[in-house]
């Protein structure tokens, strides 16, 4: 859950400074891909555990902001921006393949591969627009 809301974070700064019509894409529909997800992902999560916003507030990750910050002060902002989310959507991904191994239920097999196939088309998506 705190990767999932990481990356709606990150996908929103994208969606908010980002310049060329290719981030704008990939960072909205990032961000739509994880919105429509996100209450499958917290009913599993808060099935072994309450989550509360700091728990979800931990998984922030400041350096992620510097490096936007750094690359829009050079003005490479949206090269930094689709560079990082893919990165941190391929860490996702693989917490995502872990959970999926790890789940006895179908239902949550079934939610982890649909997002994990959505962030794929993604992830090729972002590699065919460099």
């Amino acid at each position: 859950a705190q990767l999932h809301t990481e990356l709606i974070r990150v996908s929103e700064i994208g969606m908010d400074k980002a310049q060329g019509q290719s981030a704008k894409n990939i960072a909205t529909t990032t961000n739509l891909t994880l919105q429509s997800s996100l209450p499958t992902i917290m009913e599993i999560a808060t099935k072994d555990q309450k989550i509360e916003k700091k728990l979800l507030a931990a998984g922030q990750d400041s350096k992620t902001d510097k490096t936007l910050t750094d690359a829009e002060q050079r003005s490479q902002f949206d090269e930094a921006f689709i560079e990082l989310l893919v990165v941190e959507i391929k860490e996702y991904q693989k917490a995502l393949t872990s959970a999926f191994e790890e789940s006895k239920s179908k239902n949550n097999k079934a939610a982890y591969d649909d997002l994990f196939k959505n962030l794929k088309k993604i992830t090729d998506a972002s590699e065919l627009s460099k």
